[in-house]
């Protein structure tokens, strides 16, 4: 027996917060009773289980990838421009849905994780596991300590209040930031608030 949500997330249909929120709009069905509770436990193996009226697939293995995303890629799996460039296009083809864990934004490149494994995804990027991002931040002009002391201060990111870790300068126009949760476009807010231009 197993939450109805991780089952969900194991079977690499969403996050384990997806699938949370899918359960609770009522899209889940177990044995053809909606199930709006997320923590409800059942056997996949033993009973129906059908997400938005398809059944859910088999649990395959686990797969990541550790993935150097260009600039001028997206963090996503729906291409909404038959020219857009999805961060996926650069795996190997192999018939499984992978998703990315967290995002990095079209301008931005580096470091991703990209898996089927909706549990491992979770326990990557839930705030409670104090798993740390680090970015380095090019900016067109020099950085100043002040500068460091401005990014290093808390903000309100869509209505949460965040900060950096830490903020570090290690070349004259460049500079490390160590945060937590990531929040969209965090790095380049922080340094926006603080009057420079990334490049």
């Amino acid at each position: 027996m197993e939450r109805l949500s991780k089952i969900i997330s194991r079977r690499g249909l969403a996050s384990r917060r997806l699938a949370e929120t899918w359960i609770q709009q009522g899209k889940v069905r177990v044995n053809g009773k909606v199930i709006l509770l997320p923590e409800h436990h059942c056997d996949p193996d033993k009973e129906e289980i059908l997400v938005s009226g398809k059944q859910i697939p088999p649990e395959e293995a686990p797969i990541t990838f550790l993935l150097h995303k260009p600039k001028g890629y997206l963090c996503s799996n729906t291409r909404i421009h038959p020219n857009q460039k999805l961060a996926i296009d650069l795996l190997p083809p192999i018939r499984r849905k992978l998703f990315t864990i967290g995002r990095l934004d079209k301008d931005t490149e580096g470091l991703l994780l990209v898996t089927n494994d909706g549990a491992f995804s979770q326990s990557v990027i839930h705030p409670r596991n104090n798993i740390e991002k680090e970015y380095l931040l090019k900016a067109k002009e020099n950085i100043s300590h002040e500068h460091l002391v401005s990014m290093g201060k808390p903000m309100y990111i869509e209505k949460r209040l965040v900060r950096a870790l830490s903020v570090k300068k290690v070349r004259k126009n460049t500079c490390r930031i160590v945060v937590k949760e990531g929040k969209k476009h965090e790095v380049r807010l922080l340094a926006k608030r603080a009057g420079l231009s990334v490049h």
